[in-house]
């Protein structure tokens, strides 16, 4: 299926979904424009750099490059009758929404976009935003088309996941000859009204977060019967209703921000006292979680001298870049309180690029010597001389990953 060059779309906004979708859009259908009002974003984007969120989306962006037009003048708006908002809810450290932001980008967008154009909003946010956007800043502009995409991107995979969805999710109140594009994708495609389909976001999101729950909270349980929840853990996603791909790995405690950002929507949306109740309840189990490594750390202090305190891999997952309300960072606020600092490390990804502090370039002998390593993540020749120093007596290492085989763990919590 060919698009004409008058209906190919513009992506507004090269925040991680905006990059996914133009690279993916160029790579599947055809022909696409991006702008952002950050130029520098775009200039960057033409210049080949992505971002660290998602691994592997370069090589996509080098094979499709002549299909992206890329815009310099927020001008350049007006010519397109197809305009995807492709901007990632903003996030707090703590993983609280600033869904303000999105208004803001919409109201600076309002004037710029062509009349009786299709405006696709795939932003993270509330369940009745659209149709209060028609009532508030789009009120003087009831020509516009409003579409809800509701994006399913997993962190690391996302380029995977658009290019090959299991279903497409659409709400509209005018279907569009555009929308006819998504046929392309061989799939399911559920169309909703705005309301509905910005519901299956959340839905989506809060049904993982009980999940992220569930398996928190049987290990909590099961450390009362002297084993973890990882020790049974496989057995429990053979079982067909579950499933392997499920959720139900226990960690510290949510991060990355994507789930936490549709929990604090339903605690603060919700009018029944029960659904709030429940998940303030989630939520604080989930918090309470970085307490184990705490636990341990405190322990271990109390035995031994350590001239530092060094975090190996401080995002949430290797496969993408993020350290909002990551373990990371949560014991660097408790160090923080007690005046002590922490270092970082990771084989993955340039902390400095990040502009994180206490950024260490190497594993050796002397960097780590006498040191506490809270080990998260890293490549097999760091995690292999780790080990070494280990059995040196070199440090002493917690592994907060509960979900490799025991017989590769380090000291655990």
């Amino acid at each position: 299926m060919s698009i004409s060059s008058i209906d190919k779309p513009l992506f507004v906004g090269l925040t991680h979904v905006g990059q996914v979708f133009s690279i993916g859009w160029s790579h599947k259908i055809g022909h696409c424009a991006v702008f952002d009002f950050k130029i520098s974003k775009v200039k960057e984007f033409k210049n080949l750099k992505t971002t660290s969120e998602e691994l592997g989306l370069k090589p996509f962006l080098k094979k499709n490059f002549n299909k992206i037009k890329f815009c310099l003048l927020k001008e350049d708006i007006k010519k397109y009758k197809n305009v995807f908002l492709t901007v990632d809810t903003p996030l707090n450290m703590d993983g609280t929404p600033k869904v303000k932001e999105i208004t803001k980008i919409i109201f600076n967008l309002k004037n710029l976009l062509k009349k009786n154009c299709n405006l696709i909003i795939t932003s993270q946010v509330y369940c009745g935003f659209c149709d209060n956007l028609k009532k508030t800043i789009l009120k003087d502009r009831q020509d516009i088309n409003l579409i809800y995409f509701a994006e399913t991107l997993v962190m690391g995979n996302a380029l995977e996941r658009f290019l090959k969805p299991e279903r497409i999710i659409i709400g509209y109140e005018k279907k569009t000859k555009f929308l006819n594009n998504f046929k392309k994708f061989q799939c399911k495609v559920y169309n909703y009204s705005l309301k509905e389909a910005e519901m299956v976001k959340i839905a989506v999101n809060l049904f993982l977060f009980n999940s992220v729950s569930y398996a928190n909270m049987l290990d909590n349980y099961c450390r009362q019967f002297g084993f973890k929840f990882t020790k049974i853990n496989a057995s429990i996603r053979a079982d067909l209703r579950i499933g392997k791909k499920s959720y139900i790995s226990p960690s510290l405690g949510l991060s990355g921000g994507h789930l936490e950002r549709d929990v604090f929507t339903i605690i603060k949306t919700a009018r029944n006292s029960e659904v709030k109740s429940l998940f303030k309840r989630l939520k604080n189990l989930n918090e309470n979680r970085i307490n184990l490594l705490i636990k341990k750390y405190t322990e271990l202090k109390n035995n031994f001298f350590f001239k530092k305190i060094i975090w190996v891999g401080p995002s949430y997952k290797p496969e993408s870049f993020s350290i909002v309300n990551s373990p990371y960072i949560k014991f660097k606020n408790f160090l923080r309180k007690r005046n002590k600092k922490i270092y970082i490390y990771d084989s993955f990804f340039n902390l400095k690029s990040e502009k994180l502090e206490n950024c260490l370039d190497k594993i050796n002998k002397k960097t780590f010597f006498k040191s506490l390593v809270i080990y998260n993540y890293s490549n097999k020749i760091d995690e292999k001389n780790l080990k070494k120093f280990v059995n040196m007596n070199i440090c002493n290492v917690i592994d907060i990953n509960l979900n490799q085989n025991e017989k590769n763990k380090f000291l655990t919590y």
